[in-house]
């Protein structure tokens, strides 16, 4: 993990960060729901979300940051909702619509 992300210290706040390499879809439940925090998705071979038009490119190998989710009316999170830095709007992406991936977490 980078040592920029791992120890970086602004003010009086620190905290520590965490990889998690191919975690499950438990993981967005844990983190959005219950920790209620958002995390960074980082994406090999990411596909395009799905409000993106089909000109427009896919993801790649590209980190985004996971803000939410929506569900079918289970316990599924089947779409991320994500800001990915190429505008300010929020996104939807299709759960597991990468090639890989890992997460990394912040806790104070």
């Amino acid at each position: 993990m980078s040592e920029g992300i791992e120890d970086y210290t602004e003010g009086s706040h620190t905290y520590d960060a965490f990889q998690h390499v191919n975690p499950g879809i438990e993981f967005v439940l844990e983190e959005i729901e219950n920790n209620d925090r958002p995390y960074m998705l980082n994406m090999s071979g990411g596909g395009r979300a799905n409000d993106y038009p089909s000109d427009k490119s896919e993801y790649g190998n590209h980190s985004v940051t996971v803000v939410g989710y929506q569900n079918d009316g289970t316990d599924i999170a089947s779409e991320l909702e994500i800001h990915d830095t190429w505008n300010s709007n929020s996104h939807v992406l299709s759960y597991a619509n990468w090639f890989a991936h890992s997460c990394i977490t912040v806790e104070t």
